[in-house]
């Protein structure tokens, strides 16, 4: 690994590879960079906005979203040469946000919110939760979706998200901050006391936990068997 010049000294909370050459990165105070040279050389996009960004994903080259504190969503059409802001009808901090197709995506909130929208992200609804604490991240695969969050909320649907159920797991009841769908009913969850569980359709699984002074953020697989886990402090598994 070598470290690139980004161009700012601002913190970066996410990146996005768009394709191979072109990804966008956000962070605090409306930060948008962009590379289109595989990260050699970034370079600022506007984005009308001081808010602190948490998450961002594309569905196509030109089509893409951020989101962030305040319920802000931004949208641009045109590879982040212009972004737009879009009503989210919450002001909670959204920390996730997830799409399966151009027209179908998802967004998690911190105020126990689920966001939905089926037009490409011109308009947003409220999903009906039976949950009443923080949400920290989404994924979906096809209509079947997980959502992590506080005090080791696991939320499912098998129906994009109309229903949710909440799984009870005793296996540890920790702060969970990061979701990987494996396929389409199993996942890894990462979060703090360096907790990683797996989520089945039969249930949840405590794979292994390191104790106090680890935190993982974020979870990668490669497939079933195969993947990366990274947290304070550099660690890495």
């Amino acid at each position: 690994w070598f470290q690139l010049n980004s161009g700012t000294t601002l913190q970066l909370n996410d990146v996005y590879f768009i394709n191979q050459n072109d990804m966008v990165a956000i962070g605090e105070s409306g930060t948008i960079i962009k590379s289109t040279n595989g990260g050699t050389s970034w370079f600022n996009q506007s984005s009308g906005s001081t808010e602190y960004f948490t998450s961002v994903f594309f569905t196509s080259d030109h089509d893409g979203f951020v989101v962030g504190s305040n319920g802000t969503i931004l949208k641009t059409t045109n590879g982040g040469s212009d972004w737009f802001s879009v009503i989210s009808g919450v002001f909670s901090t959204l920390k996730s946000v997830w799409f399966t197709d151009t027209n179908n995506g998802w967004i998690a909130s911190m105020w126990d919110d689920i966001l939905k929208t089926t037009d490409g992200g011109i308009s947003w609804s409220l999903q009906n939760i039976s949950n009443y604490l923080p949400l920290y991240g989404v994924q979906f695969s096809n209509n079947n979706g997980i959502a992590i969050g506080q005090f080791g909320t696991i939320l499912k649907t098998t129906d994009g998200g109309d229903n949710w159920n909440s799984i009870n797991t005793t296996a540890s009841p920790v702060l969970l901050h990061d979701i990987e769908a494996l396929n389409e009913t199993d996942a890894i969850s990462v979060g703090d006391y360096g907790t990683a569980l797996k989520i089945t359709d039969t249930g949840v699984e405590l794979i292994f936990q390191m104790g106090g002074g680890y935190i993982f953020y974020d979870a990668s697989f490669s497939d079933l068997n195969n993947g990366t886990i990274v947290g304070n402090n550099g660690s890495i598994f």
